[in-house]
């Protein structure tokens, strides 16, 4: 009897080429696993009360970010479920997308919580620089799609 993640993946036309991972799967598992924590990280523990409540204001930035980079590993799992392939081209395509998902870490938390009114005082200390964040996403998502053949 297949397992409930072959179940899914065969509703769509693909079977999936095994149950066992391989190196590549393992570390982009970590680089995820690592992403996700940098973010965890980033909130520092509350020490009173007042504290707390400024740092729940982060929670949902927190949330989109995380349910963003979930969106993301379970496209990347299931590409290599479905295809396999470890040939030089995927491996730098992947080291592409991973190097992206640790570089957007910090700035995607950053974009969510400005967009969600979770930041405090003056954000940007420029004219442009809201453009430049703009721009900075841009070429970060332009990459990670293009490159995306799942």
């Amino acid at each position: 009897m297949p397992d409930a993640v072959h179940t899914v993946l065969d509703q769509d036309g693909f079977r999936p080429r095994g149950t066992e991972g391989s190196r590549i799967d393992s570390f982009s598992d970590v680089v995820f696993g690592f992403a996700l924590s940098v973010l965890v990280i980033s909130l520092d523990v509350p020490r009173t009360f007042n504290e707390l409540l400024s740092m729940l204001k982060g929670f949902v930035p927190f949330a989109f970010c995380f349910w963003f980079l979930m969106l993301v590993w379970i496209r990347h799992y299931r590409f290599f479920r479905r295809f396999g392939l470890h040939d030089p081209a995927t491996i730098r395509i992947n080291a592409a997308l991973l190097f992206v998902v640790l570089f957007y870490v910090y700035p995607l938390k950053f974009l969510f919580a400005l967009a969600l009114g979770a930041t405090h005082g003056q954000v940007f200390s420029g004219p442009n620089q809201d453009r430049e964040l703009m721009v900075l996403f841009g070429v970060g998502s332009s990459r990670s799609t293009a490159s995306s053949p799942c």
